[in-house]
C-alpha cells in the first residue's frame, strides 16, 4: 500500500536562527523584530482595520483615545475622547472607563466593549455604540460580575480587558480578565449587545488577552504573564483547537528587562501575511507608558502545489513553522488516509497505523521555511479520495495539541 517515494528535498533556508532582539525599551525577544516606538503614550491598544485599508487604534491615553495609521507603526492621534471617563447606566455611575475593544456591526455602526468601576470599587464590563467610530454613547452592562469575580487583593469585583473574535457561525466570543488573575470567555449572538459567560477558565495567571485565528486552524491567545515571580514581565502564547481549552507554550516569547513592565499586546495580520503587534511598556522608574510596534513571523501554515496527475503525482509543500519553535529540533510527520485506514511514512516506506506512537518522517532544525516533496511521480490512481497530511512538532503531542498539521492533498 502507498509505495510512494517521500524523500525530503530541501532543508531550511540559509537564514540563521534569530538571536535575542533588544529594543530601546529594554524588551528582549527571540521572535519579535522591527521594534518601532509609535510616539503614543498610553496602554491597552486595540487595532481596528477599516474597509479602506486604514487602521484606527483605540487605547487608554488621556481618556479613551484613538489614533489613525496606515501601517501600524506611525500614528496620528485624533482629537478628543471616544467615550467620557464617566458614564451612567441604569441609574448607576461608572467611572474610570478603560480597556476599549471596538467591533463593527453587520447592520452598520460600531459597538465598544470596555470596563469601568462603581464608586464602591466593583468593576463591570459595559458597552457603548457609535455610528462613526469616534463618538460613543453608553449602552448597557454586559457582565456585572458576582462574588466569584472578587479579586483577593482588593476585595472588589474585578472584570476587565475585553477582546474577542467573530466565530465562523457569526457569533462573537469575548475573552476577558476575571478576578484580576484569570482569562475567561463569553458568547454573543446579537453583535455584542448581550453576552453569556462560558464555564471554566481559559488561562490561569494570565491577563490582557488578544486572540487570533491560526491559518491552519485553531486559535492562538497572546497574553501578559501574571505568575507571581514574573508578573507583568513577559508575554506568553497559548494554543487551542476549539477556543476553549488552551495549552500554554513552555517559554515566553517576549520579556522586559529590569524592573519595567510589558503589557497589553494586540496582534493584527497585515495584508502581506506578517503579524504586527502593539504592546505597552514602562521602563524602570518611568512615569510614562509607551506604545511600541513590532513584527512577528508567520504562524504555522503549509502551501502545497501538485503536478503530473494521478498517474504520476508530485507534490511540493512549503512548510512555514511556528515562530515559537525557532531554534528547536522538531519531527516531521507525513500521513495518508485511505477510507478509515491511516498510513504513516517513516522516511523509508509507508506503514499501516492503528495505534501507538506515530512514525516520524524526518527530523529537522527549525529555522525558516521547509520545502518538501511528499510525493514524487507517484501513481495514486488506485486510491480515489485518499487524503494526505503533513505536519511537524517538537513531539507527537506538540503537533496534535498545537494543530501543527494540515491536509495537503486529496486524490480525485
Amino acid at each position: 500500500m502507498f509505495r510512494f517515494h517521500g524523500a525530503l528535498l530541501a532543508a531550511c533556508l540559509a537564514v540563521p536562527v534569530m538571536a535575542d532582539v533588544q529594543s530601546s525599551a529594554g524588551i528582549a525577544s527571540t521572535v519579535c523584530t522591527n521594534f518601532v516606538e509609535t510616539g503614543l503614550t498610553g496602554v491597552a491598544p486595540q487595532i481596528f482595520r477599516h474597509s479602506d485599508g486604514s487602521y484606527r487604534i483605540y487605547y487608554m491615553g488621556k481618556g479613551l483615545a484613538s489614533a489613525k495609521s496606515s501601517d501600524l507603526q506611525t500614528f496620528t492621534a485624533e482629537s478628543g475622547v471616544r467615550l467620557a471617563s464617566s458614564v451612567t447606566i441604569d441609574g448607576k455611575t461608572y467611572s474610570q472607563t478603560r480597556n476599549p475593544w471596538v467591533i463593527s456591526r453587520q447592520a452598520g455602526g460600531f459597538r465598544m466593549l470596555f470596563d469601568a468601576a462603581l464608586s464602591n470599587g466593583d468593576s463591570a464590563l459595559l458597552s457603548a455604540t457609535s455610528s462613526d467610530g469616534l463618538t460613543f454613547s453608553a449602552e448597557g452592562v454586559v457582565i456585572a460580575g458576582s462574588s466569584a469575580d472578587i479579586e483577593t487583593a482588593s476585595g472588589k469585583i474585578f472584570l476587565s480587558v475585553p477582546t474577542g473574535i467573530r466565530l465562523p457561525d457569526g457569533r462573537w466570543r469575548m475573552y476577558f480578565v476575571a478576578r484580576g488573575t484569570d482569562i475567561e470567555s463569553a458568547l454573543s449572538s446579537d453583535e455584542g449587545k448581550t453576552w453569556t459567560r462560558e464555564s471554566g477558565v481559559r488561562i490561569s495567571n494570565g491577563v490582557d488577552p488578544t486572540i487570533l485565528q491560526k491559518p491552519a486552524g485553531g486559535y492562538r491567545l497572546v497574553y501578559t504573564d501574571w505568575a507571581s515571580s514574573t508578573r507583568l514581565k513577559r508575554l506568553l502564547v497559548a494554543d487551542s483547537s476549539d477556543g476553549l481549552t488552551f495549552t500554554p507554550a513552555s517559554t515566553a516569547f517576549l520579556s522586559m528587562a529590569g524592573s519595567g513592565s510589558v503589557v497589553d499586546p494586540d496582534v493584527y495580520q497585515m495584508p502581506d501575511g506578517r503579524y504586527r503587534m502593539l504592546l505597552a511598556t514602562a521602563a524602570s522608574g518611568s512615569a510614562s507608558t509607551l506604545l511600541y510596534s513590532c513584527d512577528l513571523p508567520a504562524m504555522f501554515q503549509i502551501q502545497t502545489s501538485a503536478s503530473g496527475g494521478n498517474s504520476a503525482l508530485s507534490l511540493t509543500s512549503i512548510l512555514t513553522p511556528d515562530a515559537m519553535d525557532s531554534g528547536k529540533t522538531a519531527n516531521l510527520y507525513l500521513a495518508a488516509r485511505v477510507g478509515t485506514q491511516y498510513y504513516f511514512h517513516n522516511g523509508a516506506s509507508w506503514q499501516a497505523w492503528t495505534s501507538g506512537s506515530l512514525p516520524v518522517y524526518a527530523q529537522t532544525f527549525v529555522r525558516d521555511t521547509l520545502t518538501l516533496t511528499p510525493l514524487s511521480a507517484a501513481n495514486v490512481s488506485a486510491y480515489p479520495e485518499a487524503a494526505l497530511y503533513l505536519g511537524y512538532g517538537l513531539s507527537e503531542a506538540d503537533m496534535l495539541s498545537g494543530n501543527k498539521y494540515q491536509l495537503i492533498h486529496t486524490v480525485h
